[in-house]
C-alpha cells in the first residue's frame, strides 16, 4: 500500500529517532488502541514490543490503560467496597 504524506506532516514525523514509516505505524497503532479497536497485546505485537513496554509508551503519550466512562470508576470502587 502506498500513502501520500504531505511534506508538512512528514516534518513532524521525521524526528531522527525513527523512520517516517515507523512513526506512522506507531501513531496508527496507538490511535487504534486508544479507540478500543485493538487490545494492548495486539498493539504491542504489531509494534514488536513487549506488552508492558507498549502500555508504558501509551501511558506516556496520555493514553490510559483503564478506560472508564465518567462516574464508572467511582461506581466500581464503591461496589468493591461492598456499599
Amino acid at each position: 500500500m502506498q500513502v501520500t504524506i504531505p511534506d508538512e506532516l512528514r516534518r513532524f514525523l521525521d524526528d531522527g529517532d525513527q523512520t517516517v514509516d515507523a512513526a506512522l505505524t506507531y501513531y496508527a497503532v496507538l490511535g487504534l488502541y486508544q479507540a478500543g479497536r485493538i487490545s494492548g497485546g495486539k498493539a504491542a505485537e504489531l509494534l514488536g514490543l513487549p506488552k508492558w513496554d507498549f502500555l508504558a509508551q501509551a501511558a506516556a503519550a496520555g493514553v490510559p490503560y483503564f478506560r472508564y466512562a465518567p462516574g464508572e470508576l467511582a461506581r466500581e470502587l464503591e461496589s468493591l467496597r461492598g456499599h
